[in-house]
């Protein structure tokens, strides 16, 4: 996409007042990046890259998150479940989002990617940020398709940048449903610049009901909620 285009979404989704913030939002990125010895900011499309599970054809490009908007957005969700929950990115990458939900004291924590060369530089980037932060989170990064990602009854947190196509969404929404129904808890799936492609899919699932939306540094969350409310879960 485009810088210009980019710009143009920006500003119709959010405002021109969003742009500072996320110019803002990547240059902190860049500094964070330096003082960890990371490397999630480049792009990565999936041409060349190993696909042992899954189609290539159903998932897209990665593009990194922005850990400010990453912070405000787990600041949020991690008091709405038990503390023990878990979190699963579906689409994982370079793992960026498993730092952020590490940063922010989530526990236990799971990037599902189907990229090889994506889930190992995942595991490189945490094995780096740990050595240089000491957080003690459980990180596993798993080479999977999603979409037959067999969901656990401790995984309450879900998360989502547009990483695959309908398909393989529609999947996602109907293992974790089954998963709730075997194993009743409230359960949370953010989705980072929903697409009007997703909402779709969403709302051909009437079990989820959208929760609230969470915007912060330019970046806007969509999080959906199902099942039982987690009446143990911190506040």
């Amino acid at each position: 996409m485009s810088v210009m285009r980019r710009l143009k979404n920006v500003v119709r989704g959010q405002g021109i007042a969003a742009i500072p913030a996320k110019m803002a939002s990547a240059l902190y990125d860049r500094a964070f990046e330096c003082r960890h010895g990371l490397e999630t900011l480049a792009i990565a499309k999936l041409d060349g890259l190993t696909i042992r599970a899954g189609e290539r054809t159903q998932g897209f490009y990665y593009e990194g998150m922005r850990m400010l908007p990453l912070r405000r957005l787990f600041a949020e969700l991690r008091h709405l479940v038990p503390p023990d929950a878990a979190l699963v990115d579906l689409g994982c990458g370079k793992g960026k989002v498993l730092l952020a939900a590490a940063e922010a004291g989530v526990a236990k924590i799971r990037g599902v990617e189907f990229a090889h060369e994506l889930c190992e530089q995942a595991r490189v980037n945490w094995a780096a940020f740990q050595s240089r932060t000491a957080v003690s989170a459980v990180v596993d990064v798993i080479e999977s398709d999603a979409g037959v990602y067999p969901i656990q009854p401790d995984e309450s947190l879900f998360f989502l940048f547009n990483p695959f196509n309908e398909v393989v969404l529609d999947r996602v929404l109907t293992n974790v449903s089954t998963s709730v129904v075997a194993h009743p808890r409230r359960v949370y799936i953010a989705a980072a610049y929903l697409s009007e492609r997703y909402r779709r899919v969403f709302a051909a699932h009437p079990e989820y009901a959208l929760d609230r939306e969470v915007k912060s540094w330019g970046c806007r969350f969509t999080i959906y909620a199902m099942g039982p409310v987690a009446v143990d879960a911190e506040r």
